[in-house]
């Protein structure tokens, strides 16, 4: 979040991906925040977020930006 309350898109996705990979493995504060963060995103940028995860879970946790 921008000191202005400006939210960035970017960051808005990456939290996405963690908050659902920690989500998936049961963890409640996971499924929390990934609501609170889902609820201001485009449903293409959820199904970015979900790409980016799906991604970093694949390769071991390698691949997952930057």
């Amino acid at each position: 979040m921008h000191f202005d309350g400006r939210a960035d898109l970017r960051a808005d996705i990456r939290a996405f991906q963690w908050f659902h990979l920690a989500a998936e493995q049961g963890y409640l504060k996971g499924q929390q925040f990934r609501a609170i963060v889902e609820s201001r995103m485009s449903p293409a940028d959820i199904s970015e977020a979900r790409k980016l995860a799906s991604i970093c879970l694949q390769s071991g946790y390698e691949d997952c930006g930057a």
